[in-house]
């Protein structure tokens, strides 16, 4: 059996971002993005994915971190 956490204990921000006009995927940037935050304090994980809408030129970059602070935090970071 599995429990699902209290909903303000875990904080989920979502990047979107579209190819440029040339055609390029900004995949660098949002694991660049990615591996950045990765040493923020409430780090959890993070994914970079295709947009589940079936629109090819747009991809996700999913971060969690265990609480609403921890987000803010890496919000107000320089390293964003």
């Amino acid at each position: 059996m599995t429990t699902q956490p209290p909903t303000d204990s875990v904080a989920t921000l979502i990047t979107r971002m579209s190819c440029t006009a040339d055609g390029a995927v900004p995949i660098q940037y949002l694991v660049k993005l990615m591996m950045a935050c990765s040493s923020s304090a409430g780090f959890i994980n993070a994914e970079v994915t295709p947009s589940q809408t079936g629109e090819l030129h747009e991809w996700m970059l999913v971060q969690r971190f265990q609480s609403k602070a921890h987000t803010q935090a890496w919000l107000d970071s320089r390293e964003n």
